[in-house]
């Protein structure tokens, strides 16, 4: 019985996911921390525990800890989450990305150790013992999670708050990526939607134009770097909120020259892209989620 959904559920499924907005929505909503990680579907299939990305492949190898925290997850039950790496109870993103670049394999030995973890966040409960609850409003679906989620070395299930302001001020406070709030009444629905909202606390900075990537004639990216001393570093190619430089590309002195103008490590390179090198004069803003331990700009986005 507890089977039946997954002969009767088409895999891999599709996550529903928030739609990004300027400000913070009241009204009836509840409200959670946004995890800085991987998004991760973990089901109880007829082969045992299996994990799905975002994209529909199997993460399960990368970290092999992770399902020893969930062990009460019935046969026939799919919940949703988020793996993240956490370095003094913060996420840290460039580690997790680091045990995957790395391949399947052990736990690490310094896992655990100078209070890093590998750890599954859980925030929806998609199917319980063969039955589908995503047709029923998420507080029905959060509470029934916190009754059957049994406390793991790897797992957790995030909290709720229901003061929007005061969570987004100590997000901020903690260095936390943002928020997420999420209507009380809300089915699980595939794909990006409005009943789910993202606001994310963004960084800004403004850098120098030290390159342009070009494919086919047109501009897919500005190289940035910025000025130490008297080298110049590079810190992101920059394709998001590119068309916001378009208008006003013809009005800029621009200065091409021969070779990278960085200093050491510039921008990677592939067949089918050209990088034109420019003298570092045009200043561009930017805004970006964080900089990276290898002092690169993070999820960075143009703003003029």
């Amino acid at each position: 019985m507890a089977e039946d959904v997954f002969r009767t559920v088409q895999f891999p499924l599709q996550p529903m996911e928030p739609q990004s907005v300027p400000s913070l929505p009241a009204g009836n909503y509840l409200y959670q921390v946004k995890w800085d990680g991987f998004r991760w579907l973990a089901y109880h299939g007829p082969e045992g525990l299996v994990f799905q990305t975002k994209s529909g492949r199997s993460g399960h190898s990368w970290f092999p800890e992770l399902p020893a925290g969930l062990g009460w997850l019935k046969p026939g039950s799919i919940v949703d989450g988020e793996v993240v790496c956490l370095q003094g109870g913060k996420p840290d993103f460039p580690s997790l990305l680091k045990r995957v670049r790395s391949g399947p394999g052990q736990v690490p030995q310094t896992s655990g150790q100078s209070g890093q973890t590998v750890e599954y966040v859980i925030f929806d409960l998609l199917f319980w013992q063969g039955e589908d609850f995503r047709p029923r409003p998420l507080q029905e679906r959060l509470e029934l999670l916190a009754e059957i989620a049994l406390p793991g070395q790897y797992t957790q299930v995030i909290e709720s708050f229901g003061d929007g302001n005061k969570l987004w001020s100590a997000t901020g406070e903690m260095g936390l990526e943002g928020i997420v709030a999420k209507e009380y009444s809300s089915p699980y629905r595939p794909g990006k939607d409005p009943a789910w909202q993202k606001i994310k606390h963004w960084q800004k900075g403004e850098f120098l134009v030290g390159g342009l990537k070009v494919k086919g004639g047109t501009i897919k990216a500005v190289c940035l770097g910025r000025p130490v001393g008297e080298d110049f570093i590079y810190v992101a190619s920059v394709s998001g909120g590119l068309e916001r430089l378009q208008g006003s590309l013809g009005g800029k002195r621009i200065e091409q020259v021969t070779a990278s103008p960085f200093t050491g490590e510039g921008p990677g390179r592939d067949p089918e892209t050209e990088i034109l090198w420019l003298r570092p004069k045009w200043r561009v803003k930017v805004r970006f989620l964080e900089w990276t331990p290898g002092g690169k700009l993070r999820h960075a986005q143009i703003e003029c």
